[in-house]
């Protein structure tokens, strides 16, 4: 074989290691919340739904688009989530409702998960956490004449 075909063969990698080098520079998208827990606090069951915003950026260099959100369970919802491209740099928010109307009193923790076009595939879930606690302040004899009138 000759030399300028070894040459030409150095060269044409030269240029492929160096548009691979370029490509793998861009991060791609990144989505950052300023908060991924939020305490919704101690709340009566007759005030019983709650929502709470979100804010992220896209921190990385591409645009992200969420592909997914959804809650842990049927009481917490995602009512809003954009589903157009994020540029490099733009927030937005995502709208998550909480609705205890069926639920106990008590104390809870539901878990938000969103998916993104992330270019790491371990990084393209997202958790966010809402808890907070759930309270009866009805008094007791309301209550048994409640349940008692509604069995009539």
């Amino acid at each position: 074989m000759s030399v300028s075909f070894f040459r030409s063969l150095a060269a044409l990698l030269c240029c492929t290691i160096g548009l691979s080098a370029q490509t793998d520079d861009k991060k791609g998208p990144v989505l950052t919340f300023e908060e991924t827990d939020f305490n919704l606090g101690v709340f009566d069951k007759e005030d019983a739904v709650h929502s709470h915003y979100f804010v992220f950026t896209n921190t990385g260099d591409e645009n992200l688009v969420i592909s997914d959100a959804y809650g842990s369970c049927s009481c917490t919802t995602v009512s809003e989530c954009p589903r157009y491209p994020i540029a490099p740099g733009a927030s937005d928010s995502i709208k998550v409702m909480y609705d205890g109307t069926t639920r106990r009193p008590g104390v809870f923790r539901r878990v938000v998960t969103l998916v993104f076009n992330s270019k790491i595939e371990e990084d393209r879930v997202v958790r966010v956490t809402i808890t907070g606690e759930m309270v009866d302040t009805k008094p007791r004899s309301e209550q048994d004449n409640t349940s008692s009138s509604a069995e009539h």
